[in-house]
């Protein structure tokens, strides 16, 4: 028992000398950008795309996440809830200075789509009727401004893969979804993960940059394949919900 315990300690005394070392590290580069010479005037705005609340997938409603984006000192904050064909586009609001603003995820065919910007939902009237029309917005390039623009959602992830050429009227796509980066790397690189999940408590930017290393992203490819034909979007969504499934329930994991 007695060794038992020693070892534990010393398991802690190593984790905590880990975490000092580790928790020093700051990867922040965004206040480091310069640009002296830019041919236009450029703005930066620091904010997330791509999140679910207690409408869809996520666990907590739009005042809390705006609360926790508020935090973060964000700039904007988008909501983006699975399949909400009624989502409060009115909803838009200010929390300190964190803009949030409403719009969706959207099944289709056999991927999603990211629906942001549209000021009616005239063209969400549920699961069926919805793919004849998103199929028509699709096929045009001169589509009506409050329908907003399409955004193709995490198009490399298995299972969600866009079948047949990419539509015309598609406006971008993410080029990396931050949920399935480490949802590939449990799996296909486990020792990647459990290097990000060892670091997540000691340093949250760590953490998730580890994974992003050592992902392969397909997506890049595609998305510079499109921009030869036409300008296209480019998006990083975070796509969080924060509600990790485990044996005992469900809990907010990773945190909003």
């Amino acid at each position: 028992m007695r060794k038992l315990l020693l070892f534990f300690m010393a398991l802690c005394f190593g984790y905590i000398s880990i975490a000092f070392v580790f928790g020093r590290v700051n990867l922040n580069v965004r206040n480091e950008l310069k640009l002296n010479k830019a041919p236009r005037k450029f703005y930066d705005y620091a904010g997330v795309i791509n999140v679910h609340s207690i409408r869809s997938t996520g666990s907590a409603d739009y005042g809390e996440i705006h609360k926790s984006a508020a935090e973060a000192q964000l700039d904007f904050l988008i909501m983006t809830d699975t399949n909400d064909f009624k989502p409060p586009i009115d909803n838009v609001s200010y929390l300190d200075d964190t803009l949030l603003l409403v719009g969706g995820e959207y099944s289709y065919i056999d991927t999603r789509l990211l629906n942001i910007n549209f000021s009616n939902t005239d063209h969400l009237q549920g699961l069926g009727r919805s793919q004849v029309i998103f199929s028509d917005l699709l096929g045009k390039t001169d589509r009506k401004k409050e329908t907003g623009f399409f955004v193709l959602a995490h198009p490399a992830k298995p299972g969600y893969e866009l079948s047949g050429p990419i539509p015309i009227g598609l406006d971008g796509l993410e080029v990396y979804n931050l949920k399935s980066i480490w949802q590939l790397a449990w799996l296909n690189k486990r020792s990647s993960f459990f290097w990000g999940l060892f670091l997540y408590p000691i340093n949250v930017q760590w953490s998730f940059t580890r994974l992003y290393a050592s992902y392969t992203n397909p997506e890049l490819a595609i998305w510079e394949k499109e921009n030869l034909k036409r300008p296209f979007i480019g998006v990083a969504g975070a796509d969080a919900d924060s509600n990790t499934r485990l044996p005992w329930g469900s809990g907010q994991f990773p945190r909003y």
